[in-house]
């Protein structure tokens, strides 16, 4: 890692700390002012707050191609001497955050992704539900939905799980009569409804990336 590369990091990456710092107070006092307000309201307020974070890195650097005058936290360049001398004190800092961060960043995305294929292996592992049970959830979501799930069966699972974004699917378990009861169907299909799958996904993904804030 080069003296321009890790200056370039730690200045990134502590303006990026500092705008998520302001972004998820901003989203708290929100969110506490929506509690108020019922549940639509927080739900709202987190996604709203999520995507705000989501939105930071690219933000920051279009702002910074367009407006070189931006804002921003610049961190002193870490000196690096010759190679007889080694690493600078400031160098070795920087090197270390680094990898820090990035290391447990990839521990975190790594156990991200192993769910992921967990879900899918539970998935392959079921098998498709009779017709009158998909009909039956069928008739269970609104018209608008656009979507209708594959409804499956799994001796793997001990309450039912809704899997999947582009390809949802509702595991039910096989030995469970009460999972097909409606209010339970309902429950599962409103996570459809409302695209819970995406949005914990991203705030999955977000919260493996900045996984060091303590926010």
């Amino acid at each position: 890692m080069t003296g321009i590369t890790s200056g370039f990091l730690m200045t990134f990456g502590s303006n990026l700390l500092i705008q998520v710092t302001v972004v998820l107070l901003a989203g708290w006092a929100l969110e506490t002012w929506a509690n108020r307000h019922g549940a639509a309201w927080k739900c709202l307020v987190q996604r709203a707050t999520l995507a705000s974070v989501l939105a930071i890195p690219l933000a920051a650097v279009l702002g910074h191609t367009l407006m070189p005058t931006t804002w921003y936290v610049a961190l002193p360049e870490p000196v690096w001497f010759s190679d007889d001398s080694g690493v600078s004190a400031a160098g070795w800092i920087y090197i270390a955050f680094s990898v820090v961060w990035f290391g447990g960043a990839a521990v975190l995305w790594a156990r991200l992704l192993g769910g992921l294929l967990v879900s899918e292996r539970l998935r392959r592992r079921s098998v498709l539900a009779d017709d009158a049970l998909a009909a039956r959830v069928r008739a269970l979501l609104p018209e608008c939905i656009g979507t209708y799930p594959e409804v499956r069966l799994s001796n793997e699972i001990k309450s039912p799980l809704l899997l999947g974004i582009r390809r949802p699917a509702l595991l039910l378990p096989t030995d469970d009569a009460a999972a097909c009861d409606e209010p339970v169907l309902l429950h599962e299909l409103t996570h459809l409804h409302r695209r819970d799958n995406a949005w914990l996904l991203l705030a999955q993904a977000v919260r493996a990336t900045l996984w060091l804030h303590p926010l």
